[in-house]
């Protein structure tokens, strides 16, 4: 981090810790958290966030000493799991981040066929004239599970002001909870 300091000449407004569910040199999350929370007191970093592709074996590492993230960066969408999801809203309740954000809407893939047979305007109340399977899919997102930002790649001008113009459509939380529901009834506990 000091060495990012010095390369941007400034400290940077956000950094996260990555997939600590994947830690392989045994530290303890609490231990991850509370280095991160020193390096924003010591001025190397504006904020910090974790950013977790799976969040349930972080859940049995919380206690009450383990320092809060300022944002919590989760997989959000219609293909995560319903487990996945289910350990994301428990993680946003037990953590209580100032912000959460979503990634991967697509699952990595806005090219993967299902995008094509899929129909995720069901989950948008009144969806305009032109809405696409993908920008249905980008503005359900949002509640899948409940993000504020949704983070995504692309470098096409183009897609990205498509993405954007889906957040005045509204979503069917009645179809976003019923969804939910036949997900927990097919997850294995």
């Amino acid at each position: 981090m000091e060495q990012t300091v010095r390369d941007l000449r400034r400290p940077p407004d956000l950094v996260f810790l990555h997939n600590p569910e994947r830690s392989t040199n045994g530290e303890p999350l609490a231990d991850a958290c509370a280095a991160l929370d020193d390096a924003v007191r010591a001025g190397l970093a504006r904020a910090w966030g974790v950013s977790t592709w799976d969040p349930r074996p972080l859940l049995p590492q919380l206690d009450t000493t383990t320092p809060r993230p300022t944002v919590l960066m989760i997989r959000s969408g219609l293909l995560v799991p319903g487990p996945v999801l289910d350990a994301a809203d428990q993680l946003v309740h037990r953590w209580k981040p100032t912000d959460v954000w979503g990634m991967s809407p697509f699952n990595a893939s806005p090219h993967d066929p299902v995008w094509e047979a899929a129909r995720p305007q069901v989950f948008l109340t009144n969806p305009p004239e032109g809405c696409t399977p993908l920008r249905a899919a980008f503005r359900t997102a949002y509640a899948l599970p409940e993000v504020s930002t949704i983070a995504v790649g692309s470098d096409n001008e183009t897609h990205l002001r498509e993405l954007l113009g889906t957040l005045s459509w509204g979503v069917d939380y009645g179809v976003v909870d019923r969804y939910r529901r036949l997900l927990r009834a097919r997850s294995p506990q």
